[in-house]
């Protein structure tokens, strides 16, 4: 039973891992975006002033 479990955790851990990759490659592409967005002279990307909230808005 141990190592049943033990394979499980192993196959979720590689998974979380992989998830969590492709989660740190779309915040990059989503800030070089912003970036993109900022140089194009759109407008300037800044910090929500919730601190509650992890999300960047666009100035307006």
């Amino acid at each position: 039973m141990e190592d049943w479990a033990d394979s499980i955790l192993s196959t979720l851990e590689v998974n979380l891992e992989k998830f969590l990759t492709a989660v740190k490659r779309g915040r990059e592409r989503l800030h070089e975006r912003s970036q993109e967005t900022v140089v194009a002279g759109v407008g300037p990307a800044t910090m929500s002033t919730n601190d509650d909230s992890p999300f960047v808005t666009t100035a307006t």
